[in-house]
């Protein structure tokens, strides 16, 4: 289920918002680049979450490439670092993989998935896989992560101090 404004496209509806309207005309339909990228997320979440000891059963598929695992390897391993360096910093800390991020309360039936949150008691941390085919995404000004910010921060400002946020594209 896809959400009408989903913050993975929200750069074209805030720039085009009439194309909120003209979207709904056509059937939702999925490229090869997508199958791809979800191919690729579903590696990554098993392979953090063996990391964090949360069971998880590997995933298949045959977009598996020797270049799709390698991107997906040092995306992990990127996050692994983040992990690490809280761990070793924060007695308390929140790890998310693939968190569904839900920001209704600011835009109706905005909601998304972050692929990686991890809040401290003073830094709220989202990274995002991006597996390079199919759209350029930038990672300046990334309203996606924006979003996703907003709806994490309100999620965890209860709990936490958040003074920082880092936003980061992989």
């Amino acid at each position: 289920m896809h959400a009408r404004f989903s913050p993975s496209a929200s750069k074209r509806h805030l720039t085009c918002t009439p194309s909120l309207l003209l979207e709904e005309q056509f059937p939702d339909s999925i490229s090869e680049f997508a199958e791809e990228g979800t191919a690729g997320h579903a590696l990554a979440e098993h392979l953090i979450k063996k990391y964090m000891k949360i069971r998880s059963k590997r995933p298949t598929s045959d977009y598996y490439t020797d270049e799709l695992v390698d991107a997906v390897e040092d995306y992990v391993s990127f996050v692994m670092e983040k992990l690490k360096g809280v761990e070793n910093c924060y007695p308390m800390y929140i790890a998310n993989v693939e968190q569904r991020v839900d920001v209704t309360s600011y835009v109706a039936d905005c909601f998304g998935t972050a692929d990686m949150v991890i809040a401290t008691p003073d830094k709220l941390q989202i990274i995002d896989l991006k597996l390079g085919k199919g759209v350029h995404v930038y990672a300046e000004n990334n309203t996606q992560l924006m979003i996703y910010a907003l709806g994490v921060f309100d999620e965890v400002e209860p709990i936490f101090d958040i003074a920082n946020v880092e936003l980061t594209i992989h």
